[in-house]
């Protein structure tokens, strides 16, 4: 019914605002050094849970790919990238943002 289709439109709009912040993650600079990069992380709430997203990477998708893959074993969960954008399951802003400086993102921060 159309009342169904407008709430899930609003509920894809509302996810795709959070997803992208200010901050356009699809770029892709090949050679981008961490030290570069202004990192965002911030955890959101989707309905009752909570989800930290990574947005701001200009590392190639094959990099964030394995950034993700990274972050998912040390945190223990599970997660996704979506254009660009990594998405954990878990309020992990800490965390992240701490694993992030360790690897040399010295521009990450935490938006909240």
């Amino acid at each position: 019914s159309s009342t169904e289709k407008v709430q899930l439109s609003k509920k894809r709009d509302k996810i795709s605002k959070q997803r992208n912040g200010s901050v356009d993650s699809r770029l892709q600079a090949g050679l981008s050094v961490p030290e570069d990069q202004l990192v965002q992380v911030q955890v959101v709430t989707r309905g009752i849970k909570k989800v930290t997203l990574i947005r701001g990477l200009t590392s190639s998708m094959d990099d964030r790919k394995l950034l993700l893959k990274e972050l998912k074993t040390s945190l223990g969960g599970g997660g996704t990238m979506v254009e660009g954008v990594l998405e954990l399951q878990g309020a992990h802003g800490e965390n992240v943002f701490q694993y992030l400086i360790q690897k040399g993102y010295s521009k990450a921060k935490i938006i909240k």
